[in-house]
């Protein structure tokens, strides 16, 4: 699926708005396919390109991430600035954007050189009141990958560009720091994100996963991590309110989740997806009506293969009390979280008999 350029069409290079929030989005593929030789805006992104070191556009076919790209700009070789130390203005094979504050931005980019050269470097700088200081420092293979930073700072030009020989761009975001979350009155969200989700400092937020659903009962577990990849169906439980949770970066995974995510677009049903939803001071996952959508941004299940006779309407998350399923049941402890770890670990909290326990 091509990047939502077309939404805004009054802008003809790639500036659109998804996942209920403001994306910048330059999609490498809606530009003219030809050579550039001179300093160019493009709807926002500045090309720095001079008559003897020019870029280009040309086509390539690649998918990233699931989106698929038919155009890529080659920077053409390393970057030239006039003052080579301080690198405060770029003569060519550089790109420039602003920002105004703190973001996340994602780059689709690729080595330029033969399978046989080693990798080539991408960096990624903020230039602001006459200093120039590097982001990052991206390897790039020959399969293109989508490269992230979460930007801390003030109002400033991204540079981005390599010191070394060429890269080829296919996509530049840049997404707001946070994501949105609305906690109902009664306590619980299903939710999924672009980017990976910072609950550290969210107090009174618990990030839950989904360990098991046969479409009668589905099985919550609370994370022992905060850090909650991109593209990850969770469940969070807190106190009812709106929360903004920080975007970040992470290489952590969360196994045995059959939660999925809807992240960047809604999901169109087909009468085997169910959604979080309440009936009765009960908490579970309810089937959603064939043609209707789950919306970007949110979390679901699929009901598995096979389980299509015993299925019922509505699915109950796991526990015990009284031999009814309720949203007092899981009385999980709300409060800072401890440090994310590169673990893959649950706490599986269940309700018996009015007292609370854990399994591991």
């Amino acid at each position: 699926m091509k990047q939502l350029i077309t939404l805004m069409a009054l802008l003809a290079f790639g500036i659109s708005s998804s996942w209920a929030q403001q994306i910048t989005t330059w999609n490498f593929s809606n530009l003219k396919n030809k050579e550039y030789s001179k300093v160019m805006n493009l709807d926002g992104l500045k090309l720095y390109a001079s008559a003897d070191k020019r870029s280009f556009v040309d086509a390539h076919e690649k998918t990233i991430n699931g989106d698929e790209y038919t155009q890529r700009l080659k920077l053409g070789g390393s970057a030239s600035f006039k003052d080579k130390v301080q690198k405060t203005t770029p003569n060519s094979r550089v790109l420039e954007f602003d920002v105004t504050g703190d973001c996340m931005i994602e780059i689709g980019a690729a080595s330029a050189g033969k399978y046989t050269d080693e990798d080539r470097i991408l960096n990624v700088d903020a230039y602001t009141n006459g200093v120039t200081t590097n982001l990052a420092e991206f390897k790039e293979t020959h399969n293109p990958e989508a490269q992230m930073l979460a930007y801390k700072g003030g109002a400033a030009k991204i540079r981005v560009y390599s010191p070394n020989k060429g890269v080829n761009l296919y996509y530049i975001k840049i997404a707001p720091a946070y994501q949105t979350i609305t906690v109902p009155s009664e306590g619980y969200v299903a939710v999924s994100a672009p980017y990976a989700l910072n609950f550290i400092k969210m107090r009174g937020l618990t990030p839950m996963a989904v360990t098991n659903f046969d479409g009668v009962e589905a099985t919550a577990v609370e994370l022992t991590t905060n850090v909650i990849p991109a593209n990850t169906g969770i469940i969070v439980k807190g106190k009812p309110g709106t929360y903004k949770v920080p975007y970040t970066v992470t290489n952590n995974t969360i196994d045995n989740n059959v939660l999925k995510a809807a992240a960047k677009a809604s999901v169109k049903t087909d009468g085997t997806l169910y959604g979080l939803s309440f009936q009765k001071n009960k908490v579970g996952f309810k089937k959603v009506n064939m043609g209707s959508a789950i919306q970007a941004g949110m979390a679901y299940l699929a009901l598995p293969e096979g389980a299509e006779t015993k299925a019922k309407d509505f699915a109950q998350l796991e526990g015990n009390k009284n031999g009814v399923v309720v949203i007092e049941s899981f009385a999980l402890k709300l409060g800072a979280a401890p440090q994310a770890k590169e673990e893959k670990v649950y706490k599986k909290v269940v309700a018996k008999t009015g007292k609370k326990y854990a399994k591991k």
